[in-house]
């Protein structure tokens, strides 16, 4: 016997239990997972902690200069000490932003 929507069930599926299913996934995107709440928090941690990391990243070029500016600093640093610099300052110029886990 086929089921209709009218009788409660729809194709051997009971209605509620569709229902139930899609408001926990849907209730489940809204609040995030336990996991993603970490990465947030993480995430947030480390756009406050930036400037810091940038003074201390910064400090021992600036003591061997006496010329203090940013691009002689940079003179001296190696490539890796140059990534970690570009990052640091992507995180202080880009507007802070929601960490989204799973945005494509």
């Amino acid at each position: 016997m086929a089921h209709g929507i009218g009788d409660g069930e729809l194709r051997g599926v009971a209605v509620d239990d569709v229902v139930e299913g899609v408001t926990a996934d849907v209730r489940g995107r809204f609040q995030g997972s336990p996991r993603s709440t970490l990465a947030t928090r993480e995430y947030m941690r480390t756009l406050e902690k930036a400037p810091e990391a940038l003074q201390r990243l910064l400090a021992p070029f600036m003591e061997q200069l006496t010329r203090k500016t940013l691009g002689n600093a940079v003179e001296l640093m190696s490539e890796d000490e140059r990534s970690e610099l570009e990052r640091l300052l992507g995180l202080m110029i880009e507007p802070p932003r929601r960490f989204t886990a799973y945005t494509f």
